[in-house]
């Protein structure tokens, strides 16, 4: 039985993810997807011997899914376990973060809310913008992804929790979108930068 990699990333990922992936290991099988009708294609008659692994994405894996897979699926979340769900970089230049961090976690049917894997932290320059800390989240979530691939490509096994918690609320981008529109209301000067959707 030969054992696969489905890789679920979003559109500017899954452009480079697939050489990437080949480079770093060509003994796996591995393929990438974008959306549920061809994750549920990839993982046709092959739930037994097929690792998942959600890459800096919103997609929602369905619970069945999930529950399908006998090897822990990860996800590589872009923050790190104090800001949980969607527009981590956001809610981080919003609070004038000094530090953030993406996370590596078992995925679970709630969302952020698996065991914690693995974390990258790093520091914040004072004033950073939004985008400034997504394109460091995005250096080090695939320093992180590195990490796992290594993993998945030896052993079927579980990668260990690390101890750590998940903290904070489960945020949304109506919450994001929210936050902003109060921010641009209450202070003084030109409107804020933001890269959320």
């Amino acid at each position: 039985m030969s054992r696969q990699l489905v890789v679920v990333a979003g559109d500017r990922d899954r452009a480079y993810l697939p050489t990437f992936l080949a480079e770093a290991h060509p003994e796996l099988d591995a393929r990438c997807v974008g959306d549920v009708q061809s994750l549920r294609a990839a993982l046709a008659g092959r739930y037994e011997e097929t690792r998942l692994v959600s890459f800096l994405n919103d997609l929602i894996i369905p619970a069945d899914v999930i529950e399908g897979l006998r090897v822990q699926p990860i996800n590589v979340h872009p923050g790190p376990p104090e800001y949980r769900g969607s527009c981590p970089d956001g809610f981080a230049w919003l609070d004038g973060a000094a530090v953030f961090g993406v996370t590596a976690h078992e995925m679970t049917a709630e969302i952020d809310a698996g065991r914690i894997l693995a974390v990258r932290r790093f520091p914040l320059e004072h004033g950073a913008m939004q985008a400034q800390i997504a394109d460091l989240a995005f250096e080090n979530a695939l320093v992180l992804f590195a990490l796992v691939l290594r993993h998945c490509a030896r052993s079927d096994d579980p990668l260990p929790p690390t101890g750590e918690r998940w903290s904070g609320p489960n945020r949304t981008k109506a919450m994001f979108r929210a936050a902003l529109k109060s921010r641009r209301v209450t202070e003084a000067g030109g409107p804020a930068r933001s890269r959320a959707g």
